[in-house]
């Protein structure tokens, strides 16, 4: 009976190690980080996480939920803009894992201090940086993430040039919200849109600029802030599911009952991380479908 107790445990691992393995779906995860924003986009074994939540905890048990326990390494982290509910976690996510490149606006943002922290960080792990601008697109395992804002007009805003250590201070945003990193996602089928604070100026730009359409998930801007999601914005891009990452009993008084009824009307199903939780929606690229707590729910 020895070799029984030997076999046992093994057998454990391999099960774990198979349920663990990944499939050839595209994942795309909204963390429930509380008021804040994270996206965590899996294909195979290549990860895009956008955005990393106000908190460290959080940010990290969203990881652990949906990485496989022997993969140390995210190839892509963007964040669209520096703010603390949008990247107050990532010291933890380079702490405890290899970033090989990050994305990000370039702009200092509103605490000078806090983000000297996140540049000593990205230069002591040696993260290749790189500031987008409108028509970038990153590649990876089929799938096509695109950057549809900003445009590259920021002015005399503080931007990295080139590596971190050649970054040269320019001036700073008066709203680092409107030059949110903006990203649509393409799965053969499958077509998702990530907004980060985007406002209404914003989303006007990008319906006149012409590049936008229908998709299918929609990462609501700026929390369902009546400020964002625009009647003309909503009713272009009438996404079939509408996320909104938004904080439970939040000071904000998000999202807002115009913004949710707004979707309402156009036929989208809204979901809210403070009432729902952390939501996966997975496509095979044909089709897609929502998983929560081990449920699938729907197929569309």
């Amino acid at each position: 009976m020895s070799w029984l107790k030997l076999v046992s445990p093994i057998f454990l691992v391999v099960i774990w190690v198979l349920v663990q393995w990944p499939d050839g779906n595209l994942r795309l995860v909204f963390c429930d980080v509380g008021q804040g924003d994270a996206q965590l986009v899996i294909k195979g074994s290549y990860q895009v996480l956008v955005d990393t939540g106000p908190s460290d905890d959080k940010i990290g048990m969203c990881l652990s939920d949906n990485l496989p326990f022997w993969d140390r390494r995210i190839e892509l982290v963007v964040i669209t803009h520096p703010q603390k509910d949008h990247m107050g976690g990532l010291d933890e996510v380079l702490g405890r894992y290899k970033v090989d490149r990050l994305v990000a606006n370039g702009v200092k943002g509103e605490s000078v201090e806090e983000w000297e922290e996140v540049v000593h960080l990205i230069e002591a792990r040696a993260v290749e940086v790189h500031v987008p601008e409108a028509g970038d697109r990153f590649e990876f395992e089929g799938v096509e993430m695109e950057v549809l804002w900003p445009e590259d007009e920021r002015g005399d805003e503080m931007v990295w040039r080139g590596g971190v250590e050649d970054s040269v201070v320019l001036g700073q945003a008066s709203d680092v919200n409107e030059i949110s990193i903006v990203m649509r996602l393409r799965f053969d089928r499958f077509t998702a849109m990530l907004t980060g604070d985007i406002g209404e100026k914003e989303e006007l730009a990008l319906v006149g600029k012409g590049v936008i359409g229908q998709v299918e998930v929609l990462k609501v801007a700026h929390h369902g802030s009546k400020y964002s999601s625009s009647e003309v914005f909503v009713s272009m891009v009438k996404p079939k599911l509408a996320v909104i990452q938004v904080g439970e009993k939040n000071t904000h008084g998000h999202p807002s009952s115009v913004i949710t009824e707004r979707f309402d009307t156009v036929g989208s199903r809204v979901i809210r991380t403070d009432r729902d939780g952390e939501t996966v929606v997975a496509s095979d690229g044909k089709s897609w479908w929502i998983e929560r707590g081990g449920q699938v729910f729907g197929f569309w």
